[in-house]
């Protein structure tokens, strides 16, 4: 509801599982940051996963001109839904 898909790209783990889901191997697991005992990721592995996602995106054939790491951890709608959209057409 809202502007929970926007919080939820924030730490990029799960843009890494949405396009290891279109394209299955894409992205080794192991090397996602995950966030441990119920904490948040911080910024770097956050920027960390998000670069792996956007360029793992670019891999698979996703137009990804102009969208950066801080796109998606501040939340900006357009950015995220045009990225989520190409994976998931490309799947």
């Amino acid at each position: 509801a809202g502007n929970d898909l926007f919080e939820k790209c924030h730490d990029g783990v799960l843009l890494c599982k949405l396009i290891n889901s279109a394209v299955p191997q894409t992205i080794d697991e192991r090397v996602i940051n995950r966030p441990k005992a119920g904490k948040k990721l911080d910024v770097f592995n956050a920027a960390e996963n998000n670069n792996l996602a956007i360029g793992s995106a670019a891999s698979i054939g996703c137009t990804v001109v102009n969208v950066g790491a801080n796109d998606i951890i501040s939340g900006t709608p357009h950015i995220i839904l045009g990225v989520v959209w190409q994976i998931i057409r490309i799947g």
